[in-house]
């Protein structure tokens, strides 16, 4: 977790109402099986716009919601990245269209349901944990990450990242 204020949690004003495209790049070395990497939201409940990138089971695991899912909505690389070495990781979404790429892998792509194209968020973007998560999410989302953060890069700018962190597992290495 990270801002631009020292002693806060949060990178603020990274999504903004009516986005159609995001992409975010992470560079990350997970020692726990489970925890939230990325999270971007706007409301309470997993019904609302919100986008997130963590590590379940050992893979990496994007999910999204443009306001008009009904269902949870995932897609999961088939690569562990719980093994103690560095991973890239790329999420890249269009509209309702997303892609996941972890590493050198083929990408995995999902598309949320007709209704809605924009991503609309409070604009706080969360690294290893938030403490604002919504009810209705998988378990392994209540983690924190477990792990060291390389870089972030949202839209190709770097993020800068050394003296943000407050979460006790997450480290920035």
């Amino acid at each position: 977790m990270f801002s631009n204020k020292p002693n806060s949690n949060q990178w603020p004003e990274i999504g903004i109402d009516g986005q159609k495209e995001n992409r975010f790049e992470v560079r990350l070395l997970a020692r726990g099986r489970n925890g939230i990497v990325v999270w971007l939201s706007k409301g309470a409940t997993t019904d609302t716009d919100y986008l997130s990138l963590a590590v379940v089971n050992g893979s990496i695991e994007l999910s999204f919601n443009l306001g008009a899912q009904k269902d949870l909505l995932f897609a999961r690389s088939d690569r562990r990245v719980d093994d103690h070495r560095f991973h890239s990781v790329l999420v890249h979404r269009t509209e309702r269209a997303a892609t996941l790429r972890v590493d050198d892998d083929p990408p995995v792509t999902v598309e949320s349901e007709a209704g809605a194209n924009r991503l609309d968020t409070d604009g706080v973007l969360w690294i290893g944990g938030s403490p604002g998560l919504p009810t209705g999410l998988p378990p392994h989302y209540y983690s924190g990450f477990d792990g060291c953060v390389e870089w972030v890069r949202v839209d190709g700018e770097p993020l800068p990242l050394w003296s943000h962190s407050t979460a006790s597992r997450l480290e920035f290495c």
